[in-house]
């Protein structure tokens, strides 16, 4: 999430603070309890699916179609990609909009985080607005690199429920430093999500080997650069850095690591059962 300075008014505690943890619960709650209904007509394994059959791969298709071309790529994809592909579709559509100037009083009430405004749907919002094409293409980038193995491996309804539950994470945290530090900072983007897929994707390959954007000849696993990552926003804050938004990444990373510590896959499975027990109750 990417910061920048605004003239803000600080409201009372309640509304700067209680309100928006609040809220924050209760989008995250209410999403993870939304995701294990949606997941219940499929098993976890079949929400996970894996490529399909090689008779439908696009490398087999020589259409010259273009609208032929893309039905095929996204025939092609599996449900994992699909999701990435339908959230980056989402924040390139808001991208668009910010381009728009008869939209701004619409854009920036919506999806920009300021923290003292009392507008709790700019909590959600900002996770899917970026304002330039590099912060837009970055985040993008780093979403599809690690998100595609986490969303396979936790199915898209458990993935959507989780994406939705670090945002919130991310998007508090953010809210709190503003309070406690009395800065009144705007912050819009989608990398207080990535961090949180990138805690997950550090705890479960912690050995993966991970490379620094366009400087490949720079390595390390996957733990290691969570690590760095997490001391640099530390350090961030501790020094009132305000290029980037470090409070929310690490509202972001936090909540995947702890998903994983806590066994998060665990808990949306033991609720899936209880819905589908309540399910078949009421029927």
């Amino acid at each position: 999430m990417a910061w920048r300075n605004i003239n803000g008014v600080q409201g009372t505690f309640r509304r700067v603070l209680l309100q928006p943890a609040a809220f924050c619960t209760t989008v995250g709650a209410c999403g993870f309890v939304g995701a294990a209904y949606v997941s219940l007509p499929s098993t976890r394994g079949q929400a996970a699916d894996g490529y399909l059959s090689a008779k439908k791969r696009l490398w087999q298709r020589h259409d010259s179609d273009p609208i032929d071309f893309i039905k095929n790529a996204w025939s092609s994809m599996t449900r994992a990609q699909k999701v990435l592909g339908w959230i980056t579709a989402v924040n390139v559509g808001v991208y668009a909009m910010w381009k728009v100037p008869r939209l701004q009083g619409m854009i920036r009430g919506t999806f920009l985080h300021q923290p003292f405004s009392g507008k709790l749907r700019q909590l959600v919002g900002c996770h899917v607005s970026h304002q330039s094409l590099p912060h837009l293409g970055f985040n993008m980038l780093a979403l599809w690199s690690f998100g595609t193995p986490v969303a396979h491996m936790m199915g898209t309804e458990q993935f959507l429920g989780f994406a939705l539950g670090a945002g919130m994470s991310s998007a508090f945290a953010s809210q709190l430093h503003s309070v406690v530090t009395g800065c009144s900072i705007a912050g819009l983007g989608a990398s207080g999500v990535l961090m949180g897929v990138i805690g997950v994707f550090a705890m479960t390959h912690p050995n993966a080997t991970v490379y620094v954007p366009f400087l490949p000849f720079i390595s390390g696993t996957a733990l290691q650069a969570l690590g760095c990552i997490v001391a640099v926003d530390v350090l961030g804050i501790a020094l009132g850095w305000r290029m980037l938004g470090h409070a929310a990444h690490l509202g972001g990373s936090a909540f995947g690591v702890a998903y994983c510590y806590f066994h998060g896959d665990i808990l949306f499975q033991r609720l899936r059962r209880s819905l589908y027990q309540l399910q078949k109750s009421i029927n």
